[in-house]
């Protein structure tokens, strides 16, 4: 789970928007928990990826 946060935080820095948020919807789907899938949603709200 730490190295999928690391390789997210890479992928943030280095990827045009489109692919950021790519990235975090499929990151969204693989991972099972809920917790998980609640922090990436509030985090593509602040990035204004999503309404």
């Amino acid at each position: 789970m730490k190295e999928k946060k690391e390789q997210i935080k890479k992928l943030l820095i280095n990827e045009t928007q489109e692919d950021q948020q790519r990235v975090l919807l499929e990151t969204a789907a693989e991972c099972g928990t809920e917790e998980w899938r609640e922090s990436v949603i509030d985090l593509m709200k602040r990035m204004k990826l999503i309404k």
